[in-house]
């Protein structure tokens, strides 16, 4: 692991700068805003060393979006270079930061973390995403979905013995579970072969179109996020969280996560568990259903307000505010 991070680090940021030089010029403009979203310790390095070769006299305000802890890496194991990388990189931007470079994050727990490890001031920007409808009661049994990447790291190999443990207690419910990996991890595979073999679970298949997955979301009365809180980490957050909340559609979530935390304060409506294990999850989706009805009226009271605070207008209004913000000391 050591070996790859290294060898990682170097050379994505050395491709990510390479990617910046071939976007037109016009770009790096000081009367434009531009924003990088989902920057792990791979880009953000490769950035600032790109920004530090620019005439200060053609540097734009650049947001750039601090989506995963410095614990992320891709491979799904947890980075023991990480924290090292981005101390680096703050302190080659220290020139920069403050005047044209700004650090975003999604959520508070986020925000509260880089400042505790490296000092970092940062922003919380809110994400938009398009329409969500809201969740939609349909006559039959209750549908639980679970959709996104099927990785360890969100808990897609706990899925067959929790769906199996539900079916063993007569559990109405029907289960649609998005099917999207790369076969490259072991559990993966075993888990994806043990839930073809469960039958009766609604498999969809591959990447969804942004209708399809409008359309499948929409039917869906609760929705799984049993994510790691090792290897997704605590803070990271999740945009299949985000649609739900502004859907009105409860969730189950893992402890540890900042979707099962929201859930643990009432930010969130429905059910978190721990441990991180198949049985867990399964007692989660079980406790949740006798109160499901109450639980999705909750959900809809809240719904319309974290929709509003999630939209373009409010993404594009936090990005206006950057350099102004800086300047008062508001978050």
């Amino acid at each position: 692991p050591h070996r790859s991070e290294t060898k990682s680090f170097d050379r994505l940021n050395l491709e990510f700068e390479r990617d910046l030089q071939d976007l037109p010029d016009d770009i790096w403009d000081e009367a434009n805003i531009v924003c990088l979203i989902a920057i792990s310790q791979n880009q953000v390095f490769g950035l600032v060393r790109f920004l530090l070769r620019l005439p200060r006299s053609r540097l734009p305000i650049v947001a750039c979006n601090l989506m995963f802890p410095p614990s992320f890496v891709p491979w799904g194991s947890v980075s023991e270079l990480g924290s090292k990388y981005y101390r680096r990189a703050f302190d080659l931007a220290a020139p920069l930061i403050g005047k044209k470079l700004f650090f975003t994050v999604e959520n508070e727990a986020m925000r509260a973390a880089y400042e505790r490890d490296f000092g970092l001031n940062t922003y919380i920007l809110p994400l938009p995403f398009g329409t969500t409808r809201p969740c939609q009661t349909t006559d039959g049994p209750v549908r639980i979905g679970f959709f996104g990447d099927s990785k360890c790291d969100k808990g897609f190999h706990l899925l067959p013995d929790a769906i199996a443990l539900c079916r063993q207690k007569r559990l109405d419910a029907e289960f649609v579970v998005q099917i999207q990996h790369n076969n490259w991890e072991p559990q993966t595979i075993d888990a994806e072969r043990a839930l073809r073999a469960l039958g009766g679970v609604r498999i969809l298949e591959g990447i969804l179109s942004a209708e399809e997955y409008e359309s499948w979301t929409s039917q869906i009365d609760v929705m799984l996020l049993p994510y790691d809180p090792v290897t997704f980490g605590p803070a990271r957050g999740s945009g299949i969280f985000a649609e739900a909340v502004a859907a009105g559609r409860p969730v189950v979530a893992t402890r540890g996560t900042f979707a099962g935390e929201s859930i643990s304060r009432a930010a969130a409506e429905g059910a978190a568990f721990a441990p991180h294990t198949s049985r867990a999850l399964a007692a989660a989706i079980m406790s949740l259903l006798p109160r499901l009805a109450a639980c999705k009226a909750l959900a809809a009271k809240r719904a319309k307000e974290y929709a509003r605070s999630h939209s373009p207008d409010a993404f594009v209004g936090t990005l206006l505010d950057l350099p102004s913000s800086w300047r008062t000391g508001c978050r």
